[in-house]
Order: structure tokens, then C-alpha cells, then sequence
């Protein structure tokens, strides 16, 4: 890796930094190395600037800025991944982490996302916007296929929430086709995910739930499921 420094006038300093092979945990697993590139410019006790970070294997490129005031502790930053097509046969999870445990990967359709920032002493919030257009992929046997979502996920001091956000898959072959899954599911609560409109068709008929609420770490979820025409 490289550092350069450089002042164009008594006011400023400019700060590059260039690094290869960087790794990092992500809960249990561990990322294969990428290349940070940071570019600051400091005046009037203000850092702003752009930074990349450059996965492993050319999987994807993630662009974004940064501003960070030295007066008053505050700042915010952004990070871009523009449309990311998977393509089959890409193995894309077992090249972005080391020793990639699951017998999970993705095999079509686009992925993309925006995340901005914003931090003040003793308080950050963040704003996640991701969108999935037509994904496919398998789990061990299981393939599914027509991923389909656009959603907002807002953290504000350790507080989670995503409005309601519709989803939709074309098909799950599981041993029996499940076809045009459908559903809105919300987060409103820490631990909870609020689910709307349920809908599948399965063996010539549909099963479905108007509402239900799943709570994440309890020891069972039940959910009452309704059938049509089976």
C-alpha cells in the first residue's frame, strides 16, 4: 500500500491512500482481500473526500464520498453499488469470502444499493436503500427464481425499521413448485418483522395469510396458513 501527503497551499492537506490485500471479518465469516483507495482533502478543520473499495475476483466495484468535521464530531458519508449482474456459474459468494461454508450462491438477475451516513457525537443514523431485480440462485437442491424487491432499511441510534416493502419471487422448486410468491413485510419493532398478503400457488391451488408477525431469535414462530383449491 501507499500514503502521499501533499499541500497545495498553507491551509489544506491533501491525503491518498492506497492499499492492497485488505481482509476483515463479517460475523463468522471472513472477506476475501480487496483494495482500498482513499482520497481527503483537510481544510478549515474539515476532511472531505471519496473512497473505492475493489472486491476480489473484479466481483464489483463500491464507490463513495465522505465528510467529517474536526470542529464538531459530526459528519456523514455514502457508499454506491451500481446494478451488479449475477450470471451463471459466477460463483460469487465462494469468491467474496474465504472458505464460503453454504451450498448458497447466486446465478441471475441485477442487484444494486445506496447507503448514506450521518454521525454526531453520542448519536449516527443510517439510511439503506437496496434494490434486487429478477435474482435467481439455489440453496443445496433447492433453486429459486424472479427475486424481486425495492427496499428502504433506516437505523437510528440501534433502532431498526423498513416501512412496508412489497416482495415477490417467480418460483421455489423445493421438491414441490412454489410459484408467484408475493408478500409486504415491515420492521417496526427490534425483533420484528411484520408480514402482509401472503400468496402462493402450489399443487394447482394457493396457500395464503392475510398478516402475521414473525419474531426473530424466539423459540417457534407459528403461523396459521389458509388453503384454496388443493
Amino acid at each position: 500500500g501507499s500514503v502521499e501527503l501533499a499541500a497545495p497551499d498553507a491551509a489544506s492537506v491533501q491525503i491518498a491512500v492506497d492499499i492492497s490485500g485488505v481482509s476483515a471479518p463479517a460475523g463468522p465469516y471472513r472477506i476475501q482481500p480487496f483494495d482500498l483507495q482513499l482520497h481527503l482533502n483537510a481544510a478549515q478543520r474539515v476532511l472531505r473526500g471519496n473512497w473505492s473499495l475493489h472486491a476480489a475476483r473484479d466481483l464489483f466495484t463500491i464507490r463513495g464520498t465522505l465528510r467529517h468535521s474536526l470542529a464538531n464530531g459530526g459528519g456523514e458519508a455514502t457508499a454506491t453499488l451500481p446494478a451488479l449482474a449475477f450470471k451463471e456459474n459466477g460463483r460469487y459468494l465462494p469468491a467474496l469470502f474465504t472458505a464460503w461454508p453454504h451450498p448458497f450462491d447466486l446465478s441471475g438477475g441485477e442487484l444494486e444499493f445506496a447507503a448514506h451516513a450521518r454521525w454526531q457525537p453520542q448519536k449516527l443514523a443510517a439510511t439503506l436503500n437496496l434494490n434486487l431485480r429478477d435474482v435467481s440462485g439455489f440453496y443445496d437442491l433447492n433453486l429459486f427464481k424472479g427475486l424481486s424487491t425495492a427496499m428502504r432499511i433506516d437505523y437510528d441510534n440501534g433502532v431498526l425499521q423498513m416501512p412496508a416493502t412489497p416482495l415477490t419471487l417467480v418460483e421455489v422448486d423445493a421438491g414441490i413448485a412454489l410459484r408467484q410468491l408475493h408478500l409486504t413485510a415491515s420492521v417496526m419493532a427490534p425483533d420484528v418483522v411484520q408480514v402482509r398478503d401472503l400468496g402462493v400457488q402450489l399443487l394447482g391451488g394457493r396457500m395464503y395469510q392475510d398478516e402475521f408477525s414473525y419474531r426473530w431469535g424466539a423459540r417457534e414462530n407459528t403461523v396459521p396458513l389458509l388453503f384454496e383449491a388443493i
